[in-house]
């Protein structure tokens, strides 16, 4: 049995259930994750606030002295990691800015230890979180198994990972916020959806027209339909179009009332925000 770093639960062996689950979509139909939230201001704005902020974060190590009293230490090794350089293509503003993110949409960050040979921490790697799998091997004890970018996968014992978790029910793995409000991001996608597609046809709804004889054929009618359709969508927009053969065209009315989705747009982005003021622990 395998924890995904997702938060979710699976079996991928041949005979398990994982690629028979249905893809995860919210009631809206709209398709979440986390990078398709990202989409969402709201999201954007709170992962970007949280990120910055956790990066500028001053760094102070101290040590105790005999009595109790504390001295800073500036030459340990976790001062460099922290301060100086993390590992070899990362700034430590870039390295913590990426930690809070993966922390905010995807409830988890790791990365790889990699020791210097003289008792020391040389490098911490991150290790992307959607590719982090967390195996069993008994009640108190489990192993990270890592997809690498080649598709190839590596095995990582625990004292080879530092694992952040977010809030988290089983002790392995942290909740994966973008999950857990699946439904309210849904709804706010689905809104933001329609908007763009509403404003695009130039906020008015579909029109009906009223043809007082019948086309029996199929075909024609989906050609009559196109064509009415590309003279008044897109480069088109406002141009006169002329009728013949007895057609009325007849508009939809907008009201206040229809508009009210505008609102509730509004009313997603403190509940969005609800969402990144979980806290966040360190193990």
């Amino acid at each position: 049995l395998s924890i995904r770093a997702d938060g979710g639960m699976s079996d991928r062996s041949p005979w398990g259930d994982f690629f028979f689950q249905p893809v995860a979509r919210s009631g809206s139909g709209m398709h979440v994750t986390p990078d398709t939230a990202l989409a969402l201001t709201a999201v954007y704005a709170c992962v970007r606030v949280r990120a910055e902020s956790f990066a500028l974060l001053p760094f102070r190590l101290y040590r105790t002295r005999p009595g109790g009293a504390r001295q800073r230490v500036a030459d340990h090794w976790l001062v460099r990691l922290f301060c100086r350089q993390p590992n070899r293509w990362q700034t430590p503003f870039q390295w913590r800015e990426m930690l809070q993110s993966h922390l905010d949409l995807r409830g988890n960050a790791f990365n790889e230890i990699v020791e210097d040979g003289r008792g020391g921490i040389a490098e911490l790697r991150p290790l992307h979180p959607d590719r982090m799998t967390a195996e069993l091997l008994g009640e108190t004890d489990w192993r990270y198994r890592y997809q690498q970018r080649d598709g190839s996968f590596r095995i990582l014992r625990r004292d080879q990972v530092w694992h952040l978790r977010g809030l988290g029910g089983n002790g392995i793995v942290g909740y994966n916020p973008i999950e857990l409000a699946r439904e309210a991001l849904g709804e706010a996608l689905q809104y933001q959806s329609y908007a763009a597609r509403f404003f695009a046809n130039n906020a008015t709804p579909p029109a009906w027209i009223k043809y007082p004889g019948t086309i029996g054929d199929k075909a024609k009618r989906e050609q009559l339909r196109e064509s009415i359709q590309a003279a008044q969508t897109g480069a088109n927009r406002g141009k006169l179009m002329v009728l013949d053969q007895g057609m009325e065209l007849n508009a939809l009315q907008v009201n206040l009332r229809d508009l009210q989705f505008l609102e509730a747009r509004k009313d997603k982005v403190p509940e969005i925000a609800q969402v990144h003021l979980q806290g966040i622990q360190l193990h």
